[in-house]
C-alpha cells in the first residue's frame, strides 16, 4: 500500500512540473539592413508586438522563434535572455526598496 502511494505522489509531482513548466522568452534586438527584410522578419517569426529603433526590431519571443532566429543569417543581439528571471528580479528589488518607504528611485520604478 505504501509503495501505491508513493508511486502515486511520485507521477502527481512530476505532472505537475511539466504541467507548470514554462518556456523561456528572452527579449532581442535584431539589426534589419531593408526594410523588405524587416516585412519577412515579422512575418517569418510571426511577430504581432515589437518596437522599432533606427534599423532594429526589438520584440519578446519564444524558444520556437529564437531557434529560427539563430538558424536565420540576421545579426542579432539578446537584450534580455530570461524574460521571467529578469521580471523577478525587478519585482525583488523593487520589494526591497519599498520595507524603508517609498523612494524617488522606488516610485519612477513603479512606472518603468
Amino acid at each position: 500500500m505504501n509503495q501505491a502511494k508513493l508511486l502515486i505522489g511520485t507521477v502527481f509531482i512530476l505532472l505537475s512540473i511539466t504541467t507548470f513548466a514554462q518556456d523561456k522568452y528572452s527579449k532581442v534586438k535584431i539589426h534589419i539592413p531593408s526594410s523588405q527584410e524587416r516585412s519577412n522578419i515579422i512575418k517569418n517569426l510571426q511577430l504581432d508586438h515589437f518596437t522599432t529603433e533606427r534599423n532594429s526590431i526589438i520584440c519578446e519571443i519564444g524558444p520556437d522563434e529564437m531557434n529560427k532566429l539563430k538558424a536565420s543569417s540576421l545579426n542579432f543581439e539578446v537584450v534580455v535572455d530570461d524574460l521571467v528571471s529578469n521580471l523577478t528580479e525587478v519585482n525583488k528589488q523593487y520589494d526591497r526598496s519599498q520595507k524603508n518607504g517609498p523612494t524617488i528611485l522606488s516610485t519612477q520604478m513603479a512606472f518603468d
